[in-house]
């Protein structure tokens, strides 16, 4: 297959794939849970499995500078991550409808494609996609700023009611 087929295909497909943890997670959060702990679970699920592909693969080893140093820049990696799934995943917990935090976060767009002209030297500056650009961030605020439920406040979450504090005995009743 193309490389310039590729990475659209990619994109799509990991657009929806997003689209579809986006919608688990706003259902969790509707089911109580916290977005700290969401993503506590979340790490540790995800840590365990990297540390499980990690020794299977036998990459643990041979840890050199240069691959040192890129673990110290995966950390970074990790702390933005974690602060921007912090921050979206509230989003998703407080708005009405998933899409319109998708669409707030799709604005990212302009900030890539900046920097990228900065960062990356294959990065050209060109008008058809810097208007498109724009056409879409115009899209996005119509789209998210119009919207009858964008002021309203939050809907509340409901907390179970416990009989006792001891969750794990409430829990054992269910049985």
């Amino acid at each position: 297959m193309p490389h310039h087929v590729k990475w659209p295909l990619y994109a799509a497909s990991g657009g929806i794939i997003y689209g579809i943890y986006q919608l688990l997670v706003k259902h969790i959060l509707n089911k109580g849970m916290t977005v700290p702990d969401l993503l506590a679970w979340l790490g540790l699920i995800y840590g365990l499995g990297g540390l499980i592909y990690l020794l299977y693969n036998n990459k643990l080893k041979n840890i050199t500078k240069k691959r040192y140093e890129l673990l110290t820049l995966c950390v970074v990696v990790l702390l933005v991550h974690v602060l921007g799934d912090y921050c979206f995943n509230k989003g998703l917990k407080f708005s009405p409808n998933p899409g319109y935090v998708t669409a707030f976060m799709s604005l990212t767009i302009v900030f890539v494609y900046l920097s990228s002209l900065y960062y990356f030297k294959k990065a050209k500056f060109e008008w058809g996609p810097f208007i498109g650009i724009l056409l879409i961030c115009g899209g996005i605020l119509l789209l998210t700023l119009t919207c009858d439920y964008t002021f309203e406040e939050a809907p509340k979450i409901e907390k179970p009611k416990m009989k006792s504090g001891n969750v794990l005995k409430y829990a054992g009743e269910a049985n």
